[in-house]
């Protein structure tokens, strides 16, 4: 019964919110409509899952008012300025083609090492299924691909770039599925489902600020390349599947996996909020990247919570505790309102220049956002993952920003060459 109410509260944030910005493209609409269905779908599941409390509920609840109210303040400066629209289409970025097209021939040529590499961590595993031998050397082992984790991610951005720069023309269009295709390869093979997902968002996301709408046909091909990135690793895994089963057993079992992966973590969230203590060795920390880059330079000696956290039964096993799980374990109820706060400011600041005044970058950047706001059912994609923010603000740098810095002396130097003519 509280799961409706709460989930109610939360749909009538959503209306609040598009009421604001007249767009459901606007963050906390999508954030706050996001929270509202998980907490229904879990309300019609029954016994599927264990209850969740009010404590839990009303940090759901807190947590989405505090994302809303750090994103009307970018909102509202807009609507007092009225900052003057363009077209996307007009803003022509002629370098663009030569680096897709370099990143597409070396993500080609990069492959075969690639997958080299990841049936060495498999063979060196002991296990008979080189799936899971490599699964578990990854997470558990410790295993490491090194500097091809980082090409991994830049192939995901380079994707998502060729999408934006295909401006509908079919050649380019084909060119950007090509990539895309390539992206999920990389990220599927090392059984990485998370990041598959969260490229599959990133385009959505892209997509949704370009056509400025949401479409039913984008939604059901959402709905189908997702259940197929669950499928394949869950099958190849045994995690919902087994390759000798038949269509119809490994579609359910995918299926209730895929419930297991959705709700699993609003659901377990409930007993950090009840035992925190249980959660202080393995939880991740919310400045985690910054304790990190301070053990790399040497100049601290923090002892790193893993990212790998403790199991807890939904009754199912799942260790996802959703966006609040740091926050909430740092910081206690203050953290529930001040980091939603400031997602929610920076996510509405992205959303205004992507959607009214159509930047580029800003469009890349709301895929980025929508991405980490349709997984935080799970997993916390903003503070944890500072290192792929900062990644992807590199390859924006290269891709739009060196350019520009490139040709403007050019400019200048013929400009005044044809002064002195």
């Amino acid at each position: 019964m509280y799961l409706v109410i709460f989930s109610i509260m939360l749909f009538l944030l959503a209306v609040f919110n598009y009421g604001i910005a007249k767009t459901i493209l606007y963050p906390p609409v999508i954030f706050s409509s996001f929270w509202a269905a998980l907490l229904f779908i879990l309300a019609l599941l029954g016994n599927m899952f264990y209850g969740v409390s009010h404590s839990a509920l009303f940090i759901y609840l807190i947590g989405a008012l505090a994302f809303s109210g750090g994103a009307i303040i970018p909102l509202m400066m807009k609507i007092i300025k009225k900052p003057r629209s363009c077209n996307l289409k007009t803003i022509k970025n002629k370098y663009s083609d030569v680096i897709i097209n370099i990143g597409l021939i070396a993500s080609v040529f990069v492959f075969p090492y690639y997958c080299y590499e990841l049936y060495r961590i498999a063979s060196s595993s002991g296990f008979s299924n080189l799936w899971i031998g490599l699964r578990y050397e990854i997470v558990y082992g410790g295993a490491s691909i090194g500097w091809l984790a980082y090409f991994v991610a830049f192939v995901g951005f380079l994707a998502v770039f060729s999408y934006i720069e295909s401006e509908n023309v079919k050649p380019k269009r084909i060119r950007s599925y090509i990539l895309i295709v390539l992206s999920l390869l990389y990220t599927l093979l090392s059984m990485a489902r998370t990041g598959a997902v969260v490229l599959i968002f990133m385009l959505l996301g892209v997509k949704l600020i370009l056509e400025r709408k949401i479409s039913f046909k984008s939604i059901l091909i959402l709905v189908i390349i997702v259940f197929i990135v669950f499928a394949v690793p869950a099958v190849l895994l045994g995690k919902g599947g087994i390759i000798g089963n038949t269509l119809l057993e490994n579609v359910k079992g995918v299926l209730k996996f895929l419930m297991v992966y959705l709700l699993g973590g609003v659901v377990a969230f409930d007993n950090v909020v009840k035992n925190p203590g249980l959660f202080t060795d393995s939880r991740i920390a919310t400045f985690r990247f910054f304790l990190a880059f301070l053990n790399r330079i040497g100049i601290g000696h923090y002892d790193l919570p893993k990212f790998v956290s403790t199991v807890t039964y939904t009754p199912s096993p799942t260790n996802v505790y959703t966006i609040y799980y740091p926050y909430f374990l740092d910081y206690g109820y203050v953290g529930i309102f001040i980091f939603p706060f400031i997602i929610g400011f920076f996510s509405s600041i992205v959303f205004v220049n992507a959607y009214f005044k159509r930047g580029k970058i800003s469009t890349f950047l709301y895929g980025m956002v929508i991405a980490a706001l349709l997984v935080s059912n799970s997993n916390e994609a903003f503070f944890a993952t500072l290192s792929y923010w900062l990644q992807a603000g590199i390859f924006l740098f290269f891709v739009y920003k060196l350019p520009k810095l490139v040709e403007s002396p050019a400019k200048d130097t013929k400009k005044l060459i044809r002064g002195r003519d």
